[in-house]
């Protein structure tokens, strides 16, 4: 209401004169308003069903043709009177909505930054320099922030976007700042530096490994050498089934061939030769490939072949091949179960890797 004054001269009837109206129903009463004796309005009656109230009245609201804007914000007078609605997400999932209105006679009515036509745009609270009551200003959180100026918890990870942001520098766009599948608020629970992505590590899975040596037994005297026998010899060490994520044990076994001539007292340059091999890798065998494997290389240390007269034996390796199935297991292809584990052994160093280790 802007004016109120007598309609022509006659005080029976007042002419009300008001801002920019909107295609509402409005209610007008009057407030003390006496005769010129001194008397007040009579009292509301109900008559015929009907109620009769002297000191109230309702109108239909009529919005101008042309939309008046009177504080030059975008947003014209009528729509700044009718207002919006604004929800806004608390921090523990409840949701509440409240009907705002602006000033029309101020551009930016609570001053904040943001005028009045863009907080409508963004159904901000034009009257709240805070709609969420996050404790970070509308302002910010549009333009530096770029986090919902309507929830108090952008990314749902149950840390409000003041304590992320202020507190414990995470990022309140993403429930995982580091990207490490861990959330947020787990991290922080558990003690862990959530902008730090340190878990979970790829793994390397080593599945069955396969060896072969190439032996050649040979007699030699003091004039020629003689080829006996050739043997090839391969195994294959299968890995069983247990993953463990908590310990960790070393298996070793060495295999060192020594070469010469004569019946061996005596290494006699040339002719002696040593070989040697050894491979390290994260694995786990089963007793009976393991067994298989030790009576392969035991094969290949004999021969049956006889020696003819006057000549001495011995041995040599033509080659060696180690072969293995390996496989990489990125972050994502580990399970709940195994994520929970790794988890769990966070705090024992060398944890969280498959099998054990072995040399050969």
């Amino acid at each position: 209401m802007t004016r109120a004054e007598f309609y022509n001269g006659n005080a029976s009837v007042v002419k009300l004169t008001t801002l920019s109206q909107n295609e509402l129903i409005y209610r007008v009463t009057a407030v003390s308003a006496t005769d010129l004796a001194g008397n007040a309005l009579a009292q509301k009656v109900t008559a015929g069903g009907v109620l009769i109230d002297p000191t109230s009245a309702t109108f239909r609201g009529t919005p101008p043709p042309v939309g008046v804007d009177g504080d030059g914000d975008g947003l014209t007078d009528n729509l700044e009177m009718r207002g919006w609605l604004v929800t806004v997400h608390l921090v523990d999932g409840t949701i509440t909505t409240r009907g705002v209105t602006s000033d029309p006679a101020v551009a930016d009515t609570d001053g904040d930054g943001l005028n009045d036509a863009q907080e409508a745009n963004l159904r901000f609270d034009p009257r709240s320099k805070d709609s969420d009551d996050d404790q970070l200003g509308d302002y910010a959180e549009f333009n530096e922030i770029y986090s919902n100026g309507l929830s108090q918890d952008t990314d749902n990870d149950t840390l409000d976007d003041f304590l992320e942001f202020t507190f414990f520098h995470t990022s309140p766009l993403f429930a995982d700042t580091d990207g490490d599948q861990i959330n947020d608020a787990d991290e922080i629970a558990g003690n862990r530096n959530p902008r730090v992505s340190d878990l979970p590590r790829p793994e390397i899975d080593v599945g069955a490994v396969a060896m072969r040596l190439d032996v050649r037994f040979a007699e030699t005297n003091n004039r020629e050498r003689r080829d006996l026998d050739t043997k090839q010899i391969s195994s294959t060490l299968t890995s069983s089934d247990t993953k463990s994520f908590t310990r960790q044990d070393t298996v070793t076994a060495e295999a060192h061939l020594e070469l010469g001539i004569g019946d061996g007292a005596e290494k006699v340059p040339g002719y002696y030769e040593r070989f040697g091999a050894s491979v390290g890798y994260t694995f786990q065998q089963t007793a009976e490939s393991e067994e298989a494997t030790t009576q392969a290389y035991e094969r290949s240390l004999t021969t049956d072949r006889e020696v003819t007269q006057g000549f001495s034996h011995g041995l040599r390796t033509g080659g060696a091949i180690i072969a293995e199935e390996t496989a990489v297991l990125e972050p994502d292809s580990l399970s709940g179960a195994e994520e929970r584990e790794c988890l769990k052994a966070l705090a024992k160093p060398g944890e969280c890797s498959h099998g054990v280790a072995a040399v050969l």
